[in-house]
């Protein structure tokens, strides 16, 4: 449970296929104002591979997580009775010394994708805050956590379970980029295809169309 700072719940304020369609419309807004000239004379493979490397530098870089350097910290915090879960009995007019585990797991990718859901069926969402290229996750068993040994090894399995749900859903994530980016390869070529093919016609019709 969080209590600090309000936290995110990652992979679902949106669908990936909706980003990953502005990417497209954003390159071909690009690509459709190159002139003829340098069309008819592009190599297309390099042109593709060019214009995915820039994108893949930062816009489509689906985080890794470092899991060898998580920083963790345990704080106390006073709480109000009526802050705590329905499920645990508290008065709401009293206020609770509580403990709580925070733990912070760098990243390295572009974070937009945290709030992009992937096409896999039902993907999870995990609560957590996000800054500064890390995620923060902040648990308590609304009690002490200190020496508490059944409390340590609950929360424990409860982080390491949102390190791998964060995982999986990255994992589909980078898997629906990877079949974006050959689809795109293969509508890039046919764009550049037909556009040299009409240009090469319309520039033999124009000659022919010159007096002799």
């Amino acid at each position: 449970m969080y209590i600090k700072n309000q936290q995110t719940e990652l992979f679902k304020e949106h669908k990936i296929e909706s980003y990953l369609s502005k990417i497209r419309e954003s390159i071909f807004k690009k690509i459709e104002k190159y002139n003829n000239t340098y069309i008819l004379n592009v190599d297309i493979d390099k042109e593709i591979e060019k214009i995915l490397y820039k994108y893949d530098l930062v816009t489509l870089k689906v985080p890794t997580l470092n899991k060898e350097t998580v920083l963790s910290s345990i704080t106390e915090h006073k709480i109000s009775g009526h802050r705590f879960p329905k499920n645990i009995k508290a008065d709401p007019n009293k206020e609770y010394k509580i403990e709580q585990i925070n733990h912070l797991v760098s990243f390295i990718g572009n974070e937009e994708f945290f709030n992009y859901s992937p096409t896999s069926n039902n993907p999870k969402t995990v609560k957590a805050c996000i800054h500064n290229n890390k995620l923060e996750f902040t648990l308590s068993n609304w009690n002490k956590i200190r020496e508490n040994e059944e409390t340590i090894e609950k929360l424990k399995n409860e982080f390491s379970n949102n390190l791998d749900l964060i995982e999986t859903n990255l994992s589909a994530l980078k898997k629906d980029v990877n079949v974006f980016k050959n689809n795109l390869k293969t509508e890039i070529n046919k764009f550049f295809t037909e556009k040299k093919n009409l240009i090469t016609k319309e520039n033999k019709t124009l000659e022919k169309l010159k007096p002799s």
